[in-house]
């Protein structure tokens, strides 16, 4: 539609008006990219015009805050997910799958509305080869089978799904390779599950065929190699127990090579390696991977992987606030707690704790064609230091915060045998005064909510890390449209806003804000711009809401642990809800080779990886300041010469301008029609 009034409304008390979005609008997204819809929205009031069109986004769309996003006219989107029987198969192989399908609404998961869908099955070559009209169970699921040729082209298969032929669209592969399944299988035993930095690590070695017999006197090479990590302390997992912010923030640590080389297995089909778990530059745990390969008679090979967890020290520094935000007045409570890899607590450990405060150091450089543009430096200042004693539980030192602005607090103890144990944890404080935020070349802010995860019924408080000291912000909750707004005045650079978690918010939402400042100086700066000029600013959040209401848990047991070829099994399969009651469900039963499964990703098998995952942003934000150009001073035309050079006329200028070179209202040719005028 071109040119037409789609929706016409009036604004609230509050300036805001809500209206359709695109979808309820009618508006569908182009096939081409860069050939879609422009939306424009005009509002008059008092004699005043203002316009803003839906692509005057520029620096400020989802993807410049790294949010993934759904095109315009996704009001429902659907969700599929393709299950086939394995995750590899052969050319002339039979291929079973089944189809799953939701639409994701505003109010979370729904069955679809039509009971039909479409599968459309296409080769490594684009070739189509089977088509399918399936029946949805009142499960909304489907399934088919078909069977590959035995000349069937290797690749990657796609395999389409959608209500009809017009709306199929891909949602799921399969892959059709020449394999062969392993013979023998490589297990890899180590000395110690976890060990500490320092210590020695013993590997065994051994390969065995699948029906039983070792490979013997075969070779193996293997590699090990070491990289930082995730741990989380046991009995104290929301503890942090890593110094992230004492470390250079663009420097990381490469992967070193630890230990590497070949061997050979005995009669037994087996070898022992072993290496030292060297220190890191940075106290921090640390997981050693150890790759072994063996090859057999037939020269093929069969790799396994096995990592150690090493960590830093023999005991960890565990450090907790009990928000990520805290006001005016008020002390930030850090929990500290130090533990055994463990969690057994330590008691009269001597801590160092130090509270830092990081501000920016910014200033406009000039840059490349005369544009300034920000730098801003980091610096830390140590605002209090503290030493204690750990008593064994978790105790709480508090600091007093003197301004608003961005704080971590370090900790760091040594245990017997010299090794240092560190970690940090960082928060923000809000108030009046200067924070101290960082500046950027762009329009968009920081926006911090106070900690990772909610549930429904509690209550975020979102901080702003504001460039401006005043004016007026707006604040909305959105994923498929907006779901919440609410109008706020900025009175300091940090102000901070409760944001209420509803029960349709899971498994995310995101938390935009939008910052407004009208013009606040005339005055022009040294480098003739216009810094007072009206200013906008916009920023994003996502916020995870964790719901497992709506999760099943599944068990599957057999009636034994091994059983001969051909002999019968029984399996009892029992499925129930998040509060452990007996579920009538529909299931899907996979009983496949495991030596098929060392060879591709199970992935395949986990349906809830797609339906539980954070939905995109569906609501895109356009500002008409990001068109506003400042005021300017270009000089007195004249009164700053240019050019020069070193050609013919260097040093002469042109100091004289006229308006009106030459004008002879009587100017007659001679017989031949010329004229010659000089001037």
């Amino acid at each position: 539609t071109e040119n037409k009034v789609l929706w016409q409304g009036r604004s609230d008390k509050e300036g805001l008006a809500m209206a359709p979005g695109a979808a309820q609008l009618g508006i569908k997204a182009a096939d081409r990219p860069y050939d879609q819809p422009t939306l424009f929205v005009l509002a008059l009031h008092e004699g005043q015009f203002s316009i803003v069109g839906t692509d005057w986004y520029d620096g400020i769309a989802p993807w410049n805050f790294g949010l993934p996003y759904q095109d315009l006219d996704q009001e429902d989107e659907g969700m599929t997910w393709v299950l086939t029987s394995l995750p590899l198969y052969k050319p002339g192989d039979e291929v079973s799958f089944k189809i799953i399908q939701r639409v994701d609404t505003a109010l979370g998961l729904r069955p679809p509305k039509h009971d039909r869908i479409m599968v459309l099955v296409r080769d490594s070559r684009g070739k189509k080869i089977e088509n399918f009209e399936l029946n949805l169970t009142r499960f909304g699921t489907a399934s088919g089978s078909f069977k590959l040729s035995a000349k069937a082209p290797l690749g990657s298969y796609s395999i389409s799904v959608g209500p009809d032929e017009k709306r199929l669209s891909q949602r799921g592969t399969l892959r059709v390779e020449a394999y062969r399944k392993p013979t023998f299988a490589v297990t890899l035993e180590t000395s110690k599950k976890t060990a500490l930095t320092g210590e020695k690590i013993a590997v065994d070695v051994s390969a065995a065929y699948h029906f039983g017999l070792p490979v013997r006197k075969r070779p193996a090479s293997y590699m090990v190699t070491a990289s930082a990590t995730g741990f989380e302390l046991p009995r104290f997992e929301d503890y942090t127990i890593v110094d992230w912010h004492s470390r250079p923030e663009d420097e990381a640590e490469p992967i070193p090579t630890v230990a590497e080389g070949k061997m050979d297995l005995d009669d037994r089909g087996r070898a022992r390696l072993e290496f030292t778990a060297v220190p890191a530059k940075w106290p921090e745990p640390r997981s050693f991977q150890i790759e072994t390969t063996v090859t057999d008679v037939d020269k093929r090979t069969v790799s396994q992987r096995r990592s150690v967890l090493v960590h830093p020290a023999s005991f960890y520094i565990g450090l907790k606030r009990e928000t990520y935000v805290v006001g005016p007045g008020e002390k930030m409570k850090i929990h500290l707690v130090a533990a055994t890899p463990k969690g057994r607590p330590l008691k009269g450990l001597v801590t160092d704790l130090l509270l830092y405060r990081r501000t920016w150091q910014t200033v406009r450089r000039k840059g490349l064609g005369g544009y300034y543009h920000y730098i801003s430096k980091p610096t830390d200042t140590i605002i209090e230091r503290a030493r204690t004693k750990t008593v064994g539980d978790p105790m709480v030192v508090d600091f007093e915060i003197p301004s608003p602005g961005y704080y971590y607090v370090a900790a760091r103890a040594k245990d017997e045998a010299g090794r240092t144990a560190s970690s940090s944890i960082s928060f923000y404080a809000y108030g009046t005064g200067a924070a101290g935020w960082e500046h950027y070349d762009h329009d968009r802010i920081d926006v911090i909510p106070d900690r990772k995860r909610y549930r429904a019924g509690e209550t975020a408080t979102v901080l702003i890390k504001s460039p401006f000291n005043t004016g007026t912000g707006l604040l909305t909750v959105e994923r498929k449209g907006v779901r919440r707004h609410r109008l706020f005045q900025i009175k300091s650079s940090s102000p901070a806003i409760p944001v209420k978690i509803e029960k349709d918010d899971g498994p995310n939402v995101y938390v935009s804000v939008i910052l407004v400042r009208g013009r606040i100086s005339e005055k022009l700066d040294p480098q003739g711009r216009d810094p007072g000029k009206p200013a906008f600013k916009a920023g994003y959040a996502e916020i995870r809401v964790e719901d497992d209401s709506n999760k099943l848990k599944v068990e599957v047991a057999p009636d034994r642990a091994q059983a001969g070829p051909g002999e019968e099994i029984e399996l009892t399969v029992k499925v129930a809800d998040a509060q452990g009651q007996g579920r009538q469900t529909e299931v899907a039963l996979v009983v496949a080779d495991a030596a098929l499964l060392q060879l591709a990703s199970e992935n395949v098998y986990f349906p809830e990886r797609l339906f539980f995952a954070p939905r995109r942003l569906g609501v895109w934000t356009a500002d008409l300041r990001l068109n506003l150009i400042g005021r300017r001073h270009y000089g007195l035309k004249g009164s700053k010469p240019g050019g020069g050079g070193l050609g013919p006329g260097a040093g002469r200028y042109r100091r004289r301008f006229v308006s009106l070179a030459l004008f002879k209202p009587h100017l007659v040719t001679d017989e031949n029609g010329l004229a010659r005028v000089r001037f």
